[in-house]
């Protein structure tokens, strides 16, 4: 082809991918367009197919800009424009067909079907989303008109699986029944108690598996509020058809008369070209990646409980939410466009450095939720299909470098990853039977970045929502995360029944203190101590025997009535910053760092437990995990808090302090001052001498106190042998 075809190509390709808004230059670098992976996945996807180009993730990477990819895209592109390949419909067509005929399921449709039946999982929870909208002034009889018309419109709504595996489009189903609940005459008790049954009672689908209508719209009036229930099977659609479906309904329900647009292509075409796509050499390719890659595929983390009991209903599922401010997450991306990866990455690394964290240092494995959409025709782009892929992640948090390091891994590997994408991770566990004719365990874990969907947006009814949930069979912890008014948001879907005692909560709270941490611009300033002989010998063993040696932390445990655990958070965070001792660790390279600064506030996990009994079982495996793990070189803080509560308020504190920073009888005096200062009924007041010069919360000692306080700490640091020390703990009550 001539440059100047491939340059008009490419600049098509790429204008029609950037994010809205986004002009192409030829002379800034591709990066700084922010492209997350599913975006540039399906850019590169479309360059070969358009160009006959095997373009590399890495391409897009660094300091290449439009022109010097245009350049390296003709140097490599064949003369003649190339046919378009078997399965592919980027021509915009698929083969005429009936619409309404049957066709296959996708592999994970069928991993769905299997996850319903309770002969073949513990778990048969099938996939089953909720989300649930508090829209003002909404008229109920209206938006179930829209939903009915968006039934009508799309033809993922009428979706239908037979008793032989085979899915068909009903041409004309009877119209849905979309119940409206009047409860303005309501007390709150009796209010609450309807919205909870409507919740659990929608989680779960009320036919067969497949049975059409997979989805279920309710609306409950109350005293003060309408609120707006959608249930959805994941068999219909992916999450970006989600935020399409939801676009559309609210846009039908403002402007009755405006028709809603068409797709030149149907549904079924769509999944007849993707499973065409199973038959060329360019699938069998990416088989053949997934089948060497994972030949040694190492089990999800060790997060779940040793015996899970199985539930014929399927595990109940618990939402956990929080978000990073617009400044925070804007601060995030920055330092993501600095270490050239993209902001999903940067996350992803913090994620699975808190599974690593949490159960120690190790390779595992999880669940990265993708799309089939880059394969399909850009104005499928409003079609709402099951076009959910998934890729099989092999994580090996290193904690033998930075993080940003670490950061840098991850991001290649997810890339090379992405581009083998094109085989699922369903199909490939399937490649990968054992000589038994067992297929291995899918993870138990998955992450799913919604950065580049419609899912994530704030238009319409997903600007009114108040709740989200999932229930996928087998998966105690579903991460999500998406973007909305500058803000990172991200949601877990937690399977507490699948999974060890506490670790939801625990783990959750570690990728919010990383992140918030990682965002903080006084998490950077160090300063590097030598470390006296102590220190030299607990350095020297973890840094020789990482994975044989237990660590050197000391347990301490308080039960305490009435817990104040923002106070407790207050008064931690204030002793962090008054003490260096508690902003330091070990580095890689032999030193004690000291942060200048605390940083941000750091949140200490609460787990709620119901009586006693689970109180002792949470307690003793927090006993085990906290005393026995020791803290990663690199890596701060070297603490960790956990707050164990029943029902009745009786709560236990959980405070892990490494050897490494400060000897037995300090550690004593400072956890006795932290809950000293929990019960306390005035302000905190310090028991001990400041920890250094580097204290922002209170006036700079004189030279006399600062010889004192470190005369304190040499003296307590000089005075242990150099020895290992096992794990201990005490427990006291306050």
């Amino acid at each position: 082809m001539h440059q100047d075809q491939v340059a008009e190509t490419v600049l098509r390709i790429v204008a029609d991918t950037l994010p809205t808004g986004s002009e192409p230059s030829l002379d800034k670098p591709l990066r700084d367009y922010g492209l997350a992976s599913l975006a540039a996945a399906r850019m590169l996807l479309e360059l070969q197919v358009r160009l006959g180009v095997a373009v590399p993730l890495e391409w897009l990477g660094g300091q290449v800009t439009l022109r010097r990819l245009i350049d390296r895209v003709a140097r490599l592109a064949p003369s003649e424009e190339p046919a378009a390949p078997a399965g592919d419909m980027r021509d915009g067509g698929g083969g005429p067909g009936d619409r309404h005929g049957p066709f296959p399921l996708t592999p994970v449709q069928q991993a769905y079907m299997v996850g319903s039946d309770p002969d073949l999982t513990p778990d048969p929870a099938g996939c089953r989303l909720y989300r649930e909208f508090r829209p003002p002034s909404v008229e109920p009889a209206r938006l179930a008109a829209a939903w009915r018309a968006l039934v009508a419109h799309q033809e993922a709504l009428r979706l239908d699986v037979d008793d032989h595996g085979r899915q068909r489009i009903l041409e004309d189903p009877p119209p849905v029944h979309v119940p409206v609940h009047d409860l303005t005459a309501a007390g709150p008790a009796e209010y609450a108690r309807h919205v909870r049954e409507v919740r659990e009672r929608l989680a779960r689908p009320a036919g067969r598996p497949g049975a059409w209508p997979m989805h279920a719209v309710e609306m409950s009036l109350g005293p003060d509020e309408t609120l707006v229930h959608l249930a959805i099977d994941g068999m219909v659609t992916d999450g970006h058809g989600l935020g399409v479906l939801l676009g559309q309904w609210w846009d039908r329900y403002e402007h009755p008369e405006r028709p809603l647009p068409r797709v030149g292509v149907s549904l079924r075409e769509t999944v007849l070209a993707l499973h065409a796509r199973r038959s060329t050499d360019a699938h069998r390719a990416d088989l053949a990646h997934w089948h060497d890659r994972l030949a040694a595929m190492p089990p999800g983390p060790p997060i779940t409980a040793e015996r899970p009991e199985e539930r014929p209903e399927g595990h109940p599922r618990r939402s956990l939410d929080a978000a990073l401010t617009p400044a925070q997450w804007r601060s995030l991306k920055e330092r993501a466009a600095r270490l050239d990866i993209t902001p999903t990455a940067l996350v992803l690394t913090a994620f699975t450095e808190a599974l690593a964290g949490y159960a120690g240092s190790g390779h595992l494995s999880l669940v990265l939720t993708t799309s089939d959409r880059v394969r399909l025709p850009r104005g499928t782009d409003r079609l709402a299909g099951p076009f959910t892929s998934t890729l099989l992640f092999l994580a090996a948090p290193s904690f033998d470098g930075s993080f940003d390091d670490a950061a840098r891994a991850v991001h290649t590997e997810l890339w090379k990853d992405l581009e083998h994408a094109g085989a699922s991770g369903v199909e490939a566990l399937r490649e990968l039977r054992t000589a038994d004719g067992k297929t291995p365990d899918m993870p138990p874990v998955v992450f799913t970045s919604l950065l580049d969907s419609a899912a994530g947006g704030t238009e319409g009814l997903l600007a009114h929502l108040v709740r989200t949930g999932s229930r996928t069979a087998g998966v105690a912890i579903d991460h999500q995360m998406w973007e909305a008014r500058g803000a990172l948001h991200y949601h877990w879907d937690v399977a507490d029944g699948l999974l060890a005692p506490g670790a939801a909560d625990i783990l959750f709270t570690a990728l919010g203190n990383t992140l918030r941490d990682l965002a903080s611009p006084d998490s950077a300033a160090q300063e590097a101590r030598p470390l006296n002989e102590l220190q030299k010998a607990y350095y020297v063993a973890r840094f020789r025997e990482p994975s044989a040696w237990d660590g050197c932390q000391v347990l301490f445990t308080y039960e305490v009535s009435g817990l104040d655990t923002g106070r407790l958070e207050d008064v931690w965070h204030a002793m962090t910053e008054r003490y260096d001792v508690l902003r330091s660790h070990l580095s890689h390279d032999g030193e004690l760092r000291v942060r200048r600064q605390a940083g941000p506030r750091r949140r200490i996990p609460v787990v709620e437990c119901g009586g006693p009994g689970e109180h002792a079982a949470v307690r003793a495996a927090l006993r085990e995990r906290m005393a026995g793990r020791a803290f990663p070189l690199g890596r701060w803080p070297f603490t960790e808090l956990c707050v164990v509560r029943e029902e009745s308020g009786r709560a236990t504190v959980h405070c892990a302090i490494d050897l490494a920073v400060a000897d037995g009888r300090s550690l004593h005096l400072l956890v006795r001052e932290l809950m000293a200062g929990c019960v306390a009924d005035g302000p905190w007041q310090p028991a001990l001498p400041g920890g250094g010069p580097h204290i922002t919360t209170a006036p700079t000692p004189s030279g006399e106190a600062r010889a004192a306080s470190a005369a304190y700490w040499r003296e307590r640091f000089a005075s242990p042998r150099a020895r290992r020390s096992s794990p201990t703990t005490s427990t006291r009550r306050a």
